[in-house]
């Protein structure tokens, strides 16, 4: 390998590859965009480079031979600056993301409601009222599920309930294995706590 093709490859190791752990981590803690490959490489360069910066103490002293004489620390390093760094800055920065003062200073992180209210992950009593005029009950919990932008609004809710004529939540339906709901049939849906006894 040419001393050219080595310096493309340390640089991919050091500034790319990072970078692009940093928006995978950061991703998976906040709402899904869309993304545009061209402006992802932008991205994660940004990202590398921020890594890098806090690394450089490091990686400037860094050497072939150094490498060479004690591979084990070396290689732990890498893992540490290329892959853990950048994946606890990028959870770092997707919870300071959602902090209320950044909000107000970049706007709101998440494209709908829908998808703030839904990323909480809340225990809730969910009365979706059908633009048929029926209405349809059920418990949101563990293993319910919404999806999020840019998928259409859709929920599956695990355990569905009956509902009286005054909008009451009555006992369980036997035998279900829940419900899925499109929003795009409901004209409201709502949402109310879960009350549980104490232990």
């Amino acid at each position: 390998m040419d001393v050219l093709n080595l310096e493309k490859l340390q640089l991919f190791l050091v500034i790319v590859l990072p970078g692009f752990v940093a928006i995978k981590v950061f991703d998976l803690f906040s709402p899904p965009v869309i993304r545009d490959f061209g402006a992802s490489v932008v991205e994660a360069v940004v990202y590398g480079l921020l890594n890098f910066a806090l690394w450089a103490w490091y990686l400037v002293g860094v050497t072939v031979d150094g490498a060479k004489e004690r591979p084990a620390l070396h290689s732990f390093m890498f893992f540490v600056v290329c892959v853990l760094s950048p994946a606890i800055l990028a959870f770092a920065a997707s919870k300071l993301r959602r902090q209320k003062w950044v909000c107000r200073v970049l706007g709101e992180s998440t494209p709908s409601a829908w998808d703030d209210f839904f990323n909480r992950k809340q225990e809730c009593w969910v009365i979706c009222h059908l633009k048929s005029g029926k209405k349809i009950a059920g418990l949101y919990s563990a293993r319910s599920f919404a999806t999020t932008y840019p998928q259409k609004a859709e929920l599956y809710i695990e355990k569905t309930y009956y509902v009286d004529e005054n909008g009451k939540i009555q006992g369980e339906v036997p035998d279900s294995f829940g419900m899925l709901v499109r929003y795009e049939d409901c004209y409201l849906i709502e949402f109310l706590k879960v009350e549980r006894p104490d232990a």
